[in-house]
């Protein structure tokens, strides 16, 4: 199912990245405060922000990249 999410916290724009870690590549950069269609949730790499972990990386076919649970809203969880 197709969910519409925020993008939240971090910086003013959040990287979107080719796969499900900080080491994948940045394939554009999303401002914060825009909501996206994200088609799942797909486990990765943890994210450690301010002692708080997130596994799940949201993946948006039509933006084609990934983006950490951390900066997306409530909207967009961990199934």
């Amino acid at each position: 199912a197709v969910q519409v999410c925020e993008i939240v916290g971090g910086a003013s724009r959040i990287n979107c990245r080719s796969g499900p870690s900080t080491s994948s590549s940045v394939v554009r950069t999303l401002p914060r405060g825009e909501t996206f269609a994200f088609s799942c949730v797909r486990s990765g790499e943890c994210v450690n922000i301010g002692g708080a972990t997130n596994c799940g990386w949201d993946l948006s076919y039509t933006l084609g990249c990934y983006v950490n649970g951390h900066y997306t809203d409530n909207s967009c969880t961990l199934g």
